[in-house]
């Protein structure tokens, strides 16, 4: 269908967006075709195109929440480590190269003091995170097994471990995350029984291992294979065994994770950090249980139900719903990270509704939904962006770590918009979700700024006289994802909802 008139369907939009889409967002009627950027978006909208950007949460390694306060106010009393920390807390990205070399040099310093000691140990820690925020994995890989050949504690030697697998991951080394972390969950076997952190351990080694195979399996994003004209790809002998394994994986770390919670922890802190990292699992879960029903489908020719996964993400939610009764007895950092897969939750659930059709028939496509269906996608998008929506209206430095998924959670309500038939609207949304997800370092960022792009070209194509904008947004969604890691590169949106959780996302 080509788009010759938005306006003449102004009366129906209307009423779609007072049925189907939030209040905070539905009250914004469709805004004329010839009108500026400017004043086709909503004021919220506004507010976030203008706001700092910062850095993100899911694709860091998070090293520096397991530093101890007194290590971390001792080693900031040389100069250079108190700046680098001061930039690293606010998110300055643009000082990557100079917090790298202030660490490097204060790395030298202590090295000289106590090669061994707990200083040298946190500035490399710092050092290892500053290089993973700015893409640099192969030299945070280094790092990372410098500080293995150390003399460390049984919950250091965890963390720096849990730590490879995920840099290993977001460097695009499935193979060699998941060697990584086979072994870390034959570490957590033969930790001392007396150990109250293994079921948190056990259960998060086991949710790294599941997301690099579940990584491996390698499910393409139709919109990307439309635009390679890549179609009817065939399905490999050993993907659905990768789905399926990854399921049973993340089916047990749910089970040890929940469990745990319910029986509660070793103490308040332990059962929240349980909560936490079984609300993120289960998540996982539900992607991986999705994952699984597309391959499937597609191999079938008719697209199956996928109740499980809806039920793997409700249980998630209601895992966060009992943690909310606690928030009392949460840090700001734990607030957020609730949050954070909260919102995620949301957009994988709205992702559920909005886009596995186009991978049951191997083309892209934008599906029909019927009015409630789309209603439902609404919903879950809507709840997601009021998330993001409340945390950028805070102030404080925990609160950034919210708003790193804003650019998918744009896009999602973006396309809400364009099946309700609002394309004017969709425009300005894809437009910002652009700009949110754009400068990533890290392929979850890029795979974001990408889907945007793509569903942006799709949107252009289906509107009179808007061709060349078309061509224009396709070529840059495959330049992006050709600066991608090899691995990475065609990989479902999906993809980026995984949470791969480290013990600092939890403190």
């Amino acid at each position: 269908m080509v788009i010759t008139n938005i306006c003449h369907r102004g009366r129906h939009t209307a009423k779609l967006h007072r049925r189907l889409l939030p209040t905070f967002v539905s009250q914004t009627p469709c805004p004329s075709r010839k009108g500026t950027m400017h004043a086709m978006l909503m004021p919220w909208i506004r507010s976030i195109s203008n706001s700092t950007k910062l850095l993100s949460s899911r694709a860091s390694i998070n090293l520096a929440s397991t530093i101890s306060k007194d290590t971390l106010a001792s080693i900031q009393a040389l100069p250079e480590v108190l700046e680098a920390v001061t930039a690293m807390t606010e998110g300055n990205t643009n000082q990557s190269s100079k917090i790298i070399d202030n660490l490097e040099r204060a790395s030298d310093v202590f090295e000289k003091f106590s090669p061994d000691g707990e200083e040298r140990k946190a500035v490399l820690l710092l050092q290892s995170q500053a290089l993973s925020d700015a893409g640099a994995y192969m030299a945070s890989l280094e790092i990372l097994d410098s500080i293995l050949k150390m003399d460390l504690r049984e919950d250091q030697i965890y963390n720096v471990c849990l730590a490879k697998v995920k840099t290993e991951w977001l460097n695009g080394s499935f193979e060699e995350a998941a060697e990584v972390a086979n072994k870390l969950c034959d570490q957590v076997s033969e930790m001392d029984g007396a150990n109250e952190n293994i079921p948190l351990h056990q259960g998060m080694a086991l949710n790294a291992l599941a997301i690099c195979r579940l990584s491996s399996a390698n499910l393409k994003d139709q919109e990307i294979n439309s635009f390679r004209n890549i179609k009817d790809e065939e399905i490999q002998s050993n993907q659905l065994s990768d789905l399926d394994e990854s399921k049973e994986k993340l089916q047990m770390a749910s089970t040890i994770l929940r469990n745990a919670y319910q029986q509660g922890g070793s103490d308040k802190a332990d059962t929240l950090r349980l909560g936490l990292a079984a609300a993120a699992s289960t998540s996982n879960q539900g992607i991986a249980e999705m994952m699984f029903v597309l391959v499937k489908s597609r191999q079938i020719g008719m697209l199956m139900p996928y109740d499980n996964a809806l039920k793997s993400w409700r249980n998630a939610l209601n895992i966060l719903n009992s943690l909310e009764d606690k928030m009392t007895e949460m840090n700001q950092k734990q607030i957020s990270t609730m949050k954070s897969i909260r919102a995620g939750v949301f957009n994988n659930m709205a992702w559920g509704m909005l886009y596995p059709s186009s991978y049951m028939d191997g083309e892209s496509k934008m599906n029909t939904l019927s009015e409630d269906s789309l209603k439902i996608a609404s919903d879950y998008a809507g709840k997601a962006l009021k998330i993001h929506d409340d945390a950028r209206n805070k102030i404080g430095e925990e609160d950034i770590w919210v708003n790193e998924s804003m650019g998918r959670t744009l896009n999602l309500v973006a396309s809400c918009y364009e099946r309700a038939g609002s394309a004017v609207t969709a425009e300005g949304l894809f437009q910002s979700a652009m700009g949110e997800a754009s400068g990533s370092n890290n392929p979850l960022g890029i795979i974001d700024e990408r889907t945007a792009l793509a569903n942006y070209s799709r949107l252009c194509s289906n509107w009179e006289n808007r061709s060349s904008d078309s061509k224009m947004n396709q070529d840059r969604a495959l330049e992006l994802d050709d600066s991608l890691a090899p691995l990475w590169i065609g990989k479902s949106s999906l993809y980026s909802g995984l949470l791969l959780i480290s013990m600092g996302d939890l403190h």
